[in-house]
């Protein structure tokens, strides 16, 4: 007597099906398995001990050696760590040189943020310490973020914030506490505490 063919059909069709789920398993909707474009990374560029010019219309704004420079996915964020031999320039003249621990720099808006120990020396050998400024290429203005040391042939001040206008050749300070050379202020004492703020 014949069996039917059809039940030994239905059970080798259940079994390939089962095979074929089981194959397949990680491309069904109900697996555990995200089937969505993956993010792409944040950080697309690194590298290690890197020299990094900043540059605008008139040529180079700023440059710096990092220990580490990652660059991020849409090219405007930069992140640089132990920062050293830094330099602010103006028309192709160093004018300040530049230490810091980290640095953020957004090529859209121009601001380089300083953080993590920042020690800043002029031309002339003064010496701005912070933990953190944030300098600015498009206005040429050094602003710091928390309390400034300021160390210069005229003295020493203690300032909670301050600010540096490269194109003026102007520096504001606020609730500053100090010691000068009266005879190293230009127009003397009176002058010093007439402009002082």
């Amino acid at each position: 007597m014949n069996r039917p063919i059809y039940p030994i059909l239905t059970t080798a069709a259940i079994v390939i099906m089962g095979l074929i789920v089981f194959a397949l398993r990680q491309y069904l909707p109900h697996s555990n398995i995200d089937l969505a474009p993956r993010k792409p990374p944040a950080v697309v560029l690194l590298m290690e001990d890197a020299y990094i010019v900043g540059l605008g219309h008139n040529g180079k704004q700023w440059s710096t050696q990092a220990q580490r420079v990652e660059i991020g996915q849409d090219r405007s964020i930069t992140r640089l760590t132990g920062i050293h031999a830094g330099k602010v320039f103006d028309k192709d003249k160093v004018m300040l040189k530049v230490k810091a621990g980290s640095a953020v720099y957004n090529s859209f808006t121009k601001d380089l943020t300083l953080k993590d120990g920042v020690e800043i020396t002029g031309r002339q050998g003064q010496k701005i310490t912070s933990s953190g400024a944030d300098w600015n290429s498009a206005t040429q203005t050094l602003r710091s973020a928390g309390r400034v040391d300021l160390q210069t042939n005229s003295g020493t001040a203690t300032t909670g914030a301050l600010r540096v206008d490269l194109k003026s050749r102007e520096m504001d300070m606020w609730n500053v506490e100090g010691r000068f050379k009266v005879e190293s202020i230009p127009g003397g004492l009176q002058e010093a505490i007439t402009n002082a703020h």
